[in-house]
């Protein structure tokens, strides 16, 4: 199962990522917590070395979470 959806990929939901009123925007967070709950869940289970390990210069685990912590608290 892959982390995150790759842009142009077909997921069940994408469709729902671009909402245009309050509702849809509760529903689009509503998804993002699922999948964002699966991945810390699968991270969970990965050896540590693993979390910090970037895949093809993209961000390692560990740096998106300082990354969203420090956008989070800005």
């Amino acid at each position: 199962m892959p982390i995150c959806v790759a842009p142009g990929s077909s997921a069940p939901d994408r469709s729902k990522m671009r909402p245009a009123d309050p509702v849809g925007f509760g529903e689009a967070w509503d998804i993002l917590e699922r999948l964002w709950d699966r991945t810390v869940e699968r991270a969970r289970r990965l050896p540590a070395d693993l979390l910090h390990e970037s895949v093809d210069g993209e961000w390692s685990f560990t740096e998106t979470l300082r990354h969203l912590v420090f956008a989070t608290d800005s």
